[in-house]
């Protein structure tokens, strides 16, 4: 059984919904509608045991926090008063989004710090780029309706985390794991940018295609012509927009843009536009290549209950390593509300300084994206004032958030955040490194050099679509490995080989094996055949990919050929090596379906709440009195009639109120939804194997990945999940290997030259040559030879065997039909009379005469001497592909 900590069983304190949590690390079930940004992160379970049958006895040590297991060590830790980092002064961070109308904070986050990251490593700014990443092709990935489409894979077609629901859009109110960037992107699915898939939907309004946009202009001053005054109209401003029009008396109107509802518009047709799908060819897109998708160090020291009992600062430095080198971090944390509309206390945030403290141990319920730090910013920025509620040190997060900001435009103007020197919102805020909710940093490093073009004649053999929402682990003293036995659909070099680390600090050693069709296993002696191999130490946790830089070095399989890439880790903290399998919630349970009702319940009533209450607030703030001229109601008295009457409309109970009802009847349509099915995990078995080396015998023991890892997991754990095939990846490009008619003909070529040189005689001009015997010239002899020689080196390269063996540096088709060619000549007889000829013998001889071979034809032999220099030079390009990579 899985050991799951006391809190999972506890509700979500700060949050206006409940959410089912499970295992250690905080998963967060995805129920709830709209408004919830759900971070569901993800957790890795390790342990060792002696039997291997029982390695998936999984104890609490999680995933992100690792370090927390030698938390000690930041007792002897302090930090640099003095450090302090923000990226965008370097002008790497983008601008500030609005999430709206999704919960899709989790994607916002991902791709933010993609674009810093992308931005730093690429040597330029926003200014300079205009860098935009998409975010709705990266959760319209995740949530995809029918899984993998069959022309990304034909074996795992159907595969991932399904949308099952008659909605269409559910993914995007479902909530998120912060490892789902790293699983889209690793899979070569994303980034892509804002252009391919714009977060919008595609509504019609009036025959005309829109994006579902409606531009209003609202009037904040009019003119009372019978007293001359002003009077104010209700309408939708921040209060820092009203202050502004307050100063600037002769502004009468604003002009303000809102996308349409998604489920009702603003122009009251009653129209609904819910198209937010993305195609099956922008899910299959990558405008950049993830290299590493890095889960870093966990800040809070967990004691065997998992309460948060106090700041490893060791964590902290080492996180702050990676924006040093200009990566944003995603990360989540317990906010007060989980997304921007949502009215609830400010019970951990200071609105006056903008600075975030949760002061007791909560799961997380919001994603942001970390962007800079400073270890001297106050504690005294925190907890409003209240000593019990202030950190034990000074020390922050500069966080970015996707709330909008009043220094943004639409769409993502709103007001949020710490303010800057004009008065206006930012969108940005600051964490306390003490908060006790913060966890699951991730980063994420992109090969930048890679071009498009690179990618586009690039393909990915994997059996793991699954977006992985749980890491699982287990570990041994003894060698462990995972491997993946693949079959080249084509002739292929591959070019990178990725696997997924459970620890920091560890070691992978790859290996690629070529099977024959009786190899019954990875590795099977006598039918498999190790090609190459090589291995690399990871400083963080979590994918990496390991791009094979020398082209000369990439592994050639032809087409047909099964290939097998192993992979082992080990740790070089604890000397132990480890296995990890991804996992994902099963489906959604019959008993959730009373939680999804009520969080629905609360969520229509706080969309309807966000309509009604600020306008009757503003109605009642600013309603004249007839008789003093002056304002009728205080702020105060105005909020509180407006939330009287807001209840009283939104109460189904009231008969004389529509909205009620309203909420009632969309309530009951969308569990409706929910009751016929809403997600199920697919995974289609591939042929991944897990293997074991025990004892002095250097021999790995096989056994098949879906019983004895596979089904392990899912039968241990006490939720329902799903575990995938194992995480090994190999980036393949086509390549027009030779065939073996191509190198047989190559071998004759050779062997007819080789004969050539032996039959013929070496003279200037031929004529001592008698009329019975071929000549050449020594230029052409020497030339011959050369080229055969070239030509025999290529031959090589596919080994002796080739037509049998399982050693596959087989060169290309190009260069063995050119090394071909190189070989062959024909040489002339010579013209000393033996006998008199024949008329027949006459015949054979001017028929077998080479027009390149003329006696003393010095242009004939400079065009061979060039041609054969050519073929010579294209064949001694090719090197051997059998090398080891040092490390």
């Amino acid at each position: 059984m899985f050991k799951r900590h006391p809190l999972s069983t506890r509700p979500i304190a700060g949050a206006t919904n409940n959410k089912t949590n499970r295992i250690a690390g905080g998963i967060i079930s995805a129920t709830l509608s709209l408004s919830l940004c759900g971070i569901l992160p993800a957790a890795v379970q390790a342990t060792e045991t002696d039997a291997y049958e029982n390695w998936f006895q999984a104890a609490s040590e999680t995933f992100s926090d690792q370090s927390t297991q030698n938390a000690t060590l930041s007792e002897d830790v302090t930090l640099d008063p003095t450090d302090k980092l923000d990226l965008r002064d370097k002008g790497v961070v983008t601008p500030v989004k609005l999430q709206n109308p999704w919960g899709n904070c989790w994607g916002f986050a991902i791709i933010a710090a993609c674009e810093t990251s992308i931005l730093s490593e690429s040597g330029t700014t926003y200014e300079s780029s205009g860098l935009d990443l998409s975010e709705l092709q990266l959760a319209a990935s995740v949530y995809k309706l029918g899984g993998v489409p069959a022309s990304v894979s034909t074996t795992q077609a159907g595969e991932g985390y399904q949308n099952t629901s008659i909605d269409p859009n559910a993914g995007y109110f479902t909530g998120g794991f912060q490892t789902y960037g790293t699983s889209m992107f690793s899979a070569g699915i994303g980034p892509v940018s804002e252009a391919t898939a714009p977060y919008q939907n595609k509504g019609v309004i009036g025959g005309t295609s829109t994006d579902a946009i409606i531009i209003c202009t609202i009037t904040y001053k009019e003119i009372d012509e019978s007293t001359g005054t002003n009077k104010l109209d209700v309408q939708y401003l921040t209060e820092n927009e009203i202050a502004e029009l307050e100063k600037n008396p002769d502004v009468l109107s604003v002009e303000k843009t809102y996308y349409a509802g998604n489920y009702e518009t603003l122009d009251g047709s009653g129209t609904v536009y819910t198209d937010w799908s993305v195609s099956d060819d922008v899910y299959n897109s990558s405008d950049y290549r993830l290299e590493n998708g890095n889960s870093l160090p966990d800040t809070r020291i967990l004691d065997e209950n998992g309460k948060c009992v106090g700041t490893n600062l060791s964590s902290v430095k080492t996180i702050q390593s990676e924006f040093q080198k200009g990566r944003a971090i995603s990360v989540a944390f317990c906010a007060d509300q989980s997304t921007p509309n949502e009215q609830g206390q400010a019970k951990y945030i200071n609105k006056n300084t903008w600075a975030h403290y949760t002061y007791e141990t909560q799961y997380p319920t919001h994603a942001v994206t970390i962007v800079g730090y400073d270890n001297s910013y106050s504690k005294t920025n925190f907890g409003g004032g209240e000593t019990a509620k202030q950190p034990e040190g000074d020390g922050a997060w500069l966080v970015k958030n996707s709330w909008g900001a009043e220094t943004e435009s639409f769409p993502n103007k709103m007001n949020w955040g710490e303010v800057n020197s004009e008065g206006k919102s930012t969108g940005y805020f600051w964490i306390s490194y003490y908060d006790k909710s913060i966890c699951y940093f991730e980063s994420f490093d992109f090969d930048v050099d890679a071009t498009a073009d690179d990618d586009s004649q690039s393909y990915i053999d994997q059996y793991d679509f699954l977006p992985e929402s749980e890491h699982v682990a287990k570990s041994s003293t003894e060698p462990v490995s995972s491997a993946n036995i693949f079959t080249a659909s084509e002739n292929i070099a591959i070019s990178a080989l990725s696997s997924t680390t459970c620890k920091p600090n560890s070691t992978v050693k790859y290996e690629v094996y070529l099977l024959d069709d009786e190899a019954q296993t990875p590795t099977d002696p006598g039918h498999s055949t190790l090609v190459g191999t090589f291995e690399d130490t990871y400083e963080f946790a979590g994918y990496h990919r390991e791009t094979i830089k020398d082209s000369n070095s990439w592994i050639p399989v032809r087409s047909g050929q099964r290939y097998a890439v192993v992979t082992t880790e080990y740790c070089n903290d604890d000397g132990k090596y480890y296995q990890g399998v991804a996992t994902q919630l099963a489906k959604h349970t019959e008993q959730e379906i009373w939680k999804y009702e009520e969080d629905m319940m609360v969520q229509t009533n706080q969309k309807y709440w966000d309509i009604l209450y600020p306008a009757l607030f503003m109605s009642y703030a600013c309603e004249i009195d007839k008789d003093t001229g002056q304002k009728k109601y205080t702020e105060e008295e105005a909020k509180e009639k407006a939330e009287e009457d807001t209840k009283n409309m939104l109460d189904p109970n009231n008969p004389d109120s529509t909205w009620g009802k309203k909420v009632e009847k969309e309530v009951a349509d969308k569990v409706d939804v929910y009751k016929k099915a809403y997600f199920v995990s697919v995974v289609n078995e591939g042929e991944s194997w897990s293997g074991s080396t025990k004892g002095t015998t250097e021999q790995t023991v096989w056994s098949d990945w879906k019983t004895n890892v596979k089904e392990a997991v899912e039968a241990a754990s006490t939720t329902p999940i799903v575990a995938d095939n194992a995480q090994i990846k190999a980036l393949a490009k086509p390549t027009d290997w030779a065939s073996v008619e191509n190198l047989n003909e190559l071998k004759a070529a050779i062997n007819s030259a080789k004969a050539l040189l032996t039959n013929s005689k070496i003279s200037a001009d031929g004529s001592d040559v008698l009329d019975t015997e071929t000549w050449l010239t020594q230029a052409q002899y020497d030339a011959l030879t050369a080229a055969i020689a070239d030509a025999e080196a290529t031959l090589a390269l596919a080994g002796d065997d080739y037509e049998t063996t399982l050693v596959n540096t087989t060169p290309t088709s190009d260069t063995v039909k050119s090394a071909t060619e190189s070989v062959a000549f024909t040489a002339q007889y010579g013209t000393k009379a033996s006998t008199k000829p024949s008329s027949d013998d006459a015949s054979k001889q001017a028929s077998t005469k080479s027009p390149m071979a003329k006696t003393g034809d010095d242009t004939a032999l400079e065009f061979f001497a060039f041609t054969t220099l050519i073929a010579a030079s294209a064949a001694t390009t090719i090197t051997l592909y059998r090398r080891k990579k040092e490390t």
